[in-house]
């Protein structure tokens, strides 16, 4: 999933929102970051469906440093 935000320019949504198997449900689910504490490391994905999550688990560790990354290359203008 992406933002189209102008022609030619699109921003994925990744790791906004991402697909991971719930262990409760046994099914594939829609997540969300629901928290991240970018000092500690600490990430906790909710999803969408049932609402179930993970909690600083390695799928939500993944998901963390990827928003870390994700928020380090935007390509916007940052405030000094």
């Amino acid at each position: 999933m992406y933002l189209d935000l102008s022609h030619d320019f699109l921003v994925p949504l990744y790791p906004l929102i991402s697909v991971h198997y719930c262990t409760s449900c046994k099914a594939h689910e829609t997540y969300m970051i629901d928290r991240w504490e970018g000092e500690s490391g600490r990430t906790v994905l909710k999803g969408f469906e049932r609402g179930h999550t993970h909690d600083n688990n390695e799928i939500a560790k993944k998901v963390g440093d990827d928003f870390a990354d994700w928020l380090q290359n935007l390509p916007f203008e940052k405030e000094p």
